[in-house]
């Protein structure tokens, strides 16, 4: 096209300067010559021959003028034909990419210069939407992580807050707790003190107990020697009593003798009266036998007498007897209740003589507890010397560590409004590529390729081989139905984090967790993406996307599929 028109200016020159080299050097030369040379020949040359002269330069003039407009009309004519019919085109282009219709591309029919332009043009816009993409790309995962770090920066600054509050109150706590430990330091010192005091009560008890002891001891021989002798008493007083009872057994024997004494002195006597009566009877023959009979009734009255005071006397001994009897047996019971009480007694010391050793014996323990117990109390009060330290030193850092805490939850709440901005700045960059995308139209043709290979993904997410779970026979399915044809560009087969198992180009480092496509059809949605620019052609497409199921229904994956929306 460059050379038709280099030839075009170069005809259209030549014309001009032919034209002119007729109209200055051969037409209007000749005409003012040939008028001059009549004047002269005729002997005229007057003032009236200027405006011949100036007429035929007008005639000449306007002859120019005129050819000029035809040749200024062929030249619109001819450049409109050979310019300005691909500029209007471009301009239509243009005004189409303008509009939002990003699928337009620059004719590539042009030649010459505009050929270049417009070859140039569809390479800016190419990579205009290989940087488009990169930042749409960029731009979602910005909003997907921003979104993240916001709410993970909230919570990290609710609890840098929260950490700011405990740290506080445990300073709080520290103090008190340096406060207690200063306090039990004190009374670790006064028990350290009253453990002293214990182990030398302790000592003085001891030997309190082992006096009370031998006391106790002694007093149990001695208890056990008096309640041999009360035992020895009461076996003679048993004795005596028996021999008493044997002496009042006799005095009743003898009082029995005694009555029988008095009964055979009556008779006696009875006998002697009678031997009287019979002698005084007998008269002067008798009288020796009353004589004898007197002395025997005298004896008898005697003996009788005799036996009559030894009745008494014996009765006052038996009486006394049974006196003594009695109240040596009531000695006897006493004594044996003496010893009753003298063995229970005894029993009762040999209790509290047990009792005694067992009480010394706690107090031995005891003693070797408080002993014990002092040793650990001093331990004790070393350790409380340390940790009275230790909580001090604690309640400086905590102070420290409320206070770094404190600048942490400030800084923590700078960061986390820096985030916020930030997180506003990606929704609105979200924003403005949204309306970007808004902008991008689909016509009817885009809309049957979209369906059409809506339904060769939905056939393949059907397909047993997808169960298989062999992935060289899956990239050959997904290779296969990724053709032009199908208007796929790219199927991709993920696992339900997000990672790319296989692929229509094999095997892909890459994950689409943060994805919509993936997002939707992980909860069991078949997900249709708005219009975007693919990072592996630079081409406006569309992704599809729906769950792989296992023939249980659960979902296993998801597969998808990037539509091509260019030519």
């Amino acid at each position: 096209m460059k050379n038709n028109a280099s030839a075009f200016l170069a005809i259209i020159t030549v014309l001009i300067i032919g034209a002119e080299y007729l109209l200055f050097v051969k037409l209007v030369p000749d005409k003012i010559s040939t008028l001059l040379t009549g004047r002269l020949e005729q002997g005229i040359l007057d003032s009236s021959i200027l405006p011949e002269i100036g007429s035929i330069v007008l005639t000449f003039w306007l002859v120019l003028a005129a050819f000029t407009v035809v040749l200024m009309l062929v030249i619109f004519f001819s450049l409109r034909t050979a310019f300005l019919n691909p500029l209007t085109e471009l301009q239509r282009s243009l005004e189409e990419i303008e509009q939002g219709n990003m699928l337009a591309k620059l004719p590539s029919s042009f030649s010459g210069l505009l050929g270049k332009i417009a070859d140039t043009m569809n390479k800016i816009l190419l990579q205009h939407k290989k940087t488009m993409g990169n930042v749409l790309t960029s731009s979602e995962k910005t909003k997907v992580y921003s979104d993240e770090l916001l709410l993970n920066t909230e919570e990290t600054n609710r609890s840098a807050e929260e950490i700011a509050l405990t740290i506080s109150e445990i300073a709080q706590g520290v103090e008190r707790v340096s406060s207690a430990a200063i306090k039990t330091r004190e009374n670790t010192i006064a028990m350290v003190q009253d453990s002293e005091r214990i182990v030398e009560f302790s000592n003085k008890t001891r030997e309190e107990s082992l006096k009370m002891k031998e006391t106790i001891t002694s007093s149990i021989d001695k208890l056990a020697l008096l309640v041999e002798r009360i035992r020895q008493s009461w076996e003679i007083n048993d004795r005596l009593s028996q021999e008493v009872s044997t002496l009042e057994r006799y005095a009743q024997q003898i009082s029995g003798i005694t009555m029988e004494v008095t009964a055979i002195s009556e008779q006696t006597n009875l006998l002697a009266l009678n031997a009287a009566i019979e002698a005084a009877r007998a008269g002067d023959q008798g009288r020796g036998f009353a004589v004898v009979a007197e002395e025997v009734r005298k004896l008898a009255e005697q003996s009788t007498a005799s036996a009559s005071k030894i009745h008494k006397l014996i009765s006052t001994i038996s009486e006394q007897v049974n006196l003594v009897a009695n109240s040596m047996q009531s000695q006897a019971q006493r004594a044996k209740e003496d010893v009753d009480i003298a063995d229970s007694s005894k029993e009762n010391f040999s209790s509290i003589e047990q009792v005694t050793n067992a009480t010394v014996h706690s107090i031995e323990e005891i003693l070797k507890f408080t002993r014990n117990q002092r040793v650990k109390t001093e331990e004790i009060d070393a350790l409380m010397e340390e940790v009275v330290a230790s909580a001090q030193q604690s309640s400086a850092g905590t102070q420290q560590a409320a206070a770094s805490a404190e600048q942490q939850s400030a800084a923590m709440e700078q960061v986390f409004q820096s985030i916020k901005n930030l997180n506003l700045m990606a929704k609105e960059l979200d924003d403005s590529f949204a309306d970007y995308k808004r902008g991008l139209t689909l016509g009817e043709k885009e809309r049957i390729r979209i369906d059409k290979a809506k339904s060769v993904v939905m056939n393949i997410a059907s397909s047993p081989v997808l169960l298989e779970d062999d992935l060289q026979e899956i990239e050959g399915l997904l290779r296969k139905n990724a053709s032009k044809d199908t208007w796929l560009e790219f199927i991709a087969l993920l696992d339900t984090s997000g990672s790319i198992k296989i692929s229509s180009q094999g095997v892909l480092n890459d994950n689409a967790a943060h994805r919509p496509f993936f997002k939707e059809a992980l909860k069991g949605n078949v997900y249709l993406s708005e219009p975007y620019i693919s990072k592996l052609t630079q081409e406006f497409c569309v992704s599809v996307s729906l769950p792989v199921k296992d023939k249980s229904g659960r979902i296993i994956g998801v597969l998808m599929g990037d539509i091509c929306l260019g030519d």
